[in-house]
C-alpha cells in the first residue's frame, strides 16, 4: 500500500492578474536538470490547459518560470523535513514558506507551497497534486503565480510558487 500525504498553504499580499494562449510553447530552461525540466513542463502544461479542482473549473493561466531562489527555499525545507523526520509546512526552526523564500533572497507579492511525500516520479507527484482535495490543484492553477521552484529530497517534494514584488 502506497502511503502519501499532501499539504498546501497559500499566503498572499497583492492580487496580480495574467492570461495566456493555450497554444504557447513551453518554457525551456537549459540550466535545469532533466527532472526539474519535467516538473516545469508538467506544471506549465497543466496551467496552459486549465482544469478541474474539487469540482470547480479553472481557466487556463500563464506559464511559470523556474526560479532558483524558490528552489533553494524548497530545498531548505525538504532537507529539514528529511533530516528531522517530520512533514509539515512549518520548519523545525519555526519558519514558513514566506520566511524561507525571503531568506533565499526572494521578495514576493504572492507565495504558496505544495508538499508531498511517498512519490518516486514526477508523473506520480503531479497526479497527486492535480487530484488533491486539499488545495494543491488550485495552487498550481492560481493565475497570480509567475515563478516556481521545486525541490526533492528522497521522496519528499516541496513546490514553491510565487510572484515577485
Amino acid at each position: 500500500m502506497k502511503v502519501f500525504a499532501l499539504i498546501s498553504v497559500l499566503v498572499s499580499s497583492v492580487f496580480v492578474f495574467s492570461s495566456c494562449s493555450a497554444d504557447e510553447a513551453l518554457v525551456v530552461d537549459p540550466e535545469l536538470t532533466v527532472e526539474q525540466q519535467a516538473l516545469l513542463d508538467a506544471i506549465n502544461t497543466f496551467r496552459l490547459a486549465g482544469g478541474q479542482c474539487n469540482g470547480s473549473n479553472y481557466a487556463a493561466v500563464g506559464q511559470v518560470q523556474w526560479n532558483v531562489q524558490l528552489e533553494a527555499a524548497g530545498l531548505r525545507h525538504a532537507e529539514d523535513m528529511s533530516n528531522n523526520d517530520f512533514f509539515d509546512h512549518t520548519g523545525t526552526d519555526g519558519t514558513n514558506v514566506g520566511v524561507r523564500a525571503k531568506d533565499a533572497g526572494y521578495n514576493y507579492s504572492w507565495i504558496g507551497e505544495n508538499l508531498a511525500t511517498g512519490f518516486t516520479t514526477v508523473e506520480d507527484v503531479m497526479e497527486a497534486w492535480r487530484t488533491s482535495t486539499s488545495g494543491h490543484c488550485e495552487m498550481m492553477l492560481n493565475e497570480n503565480f509567475t515563478e516556481v521552484g521545486v525541490a526533492r529530497v528522497e521522496n519528499l517534494w516541496v513546490m514553491v510558487l510565487a510572484a515577485p514584488l
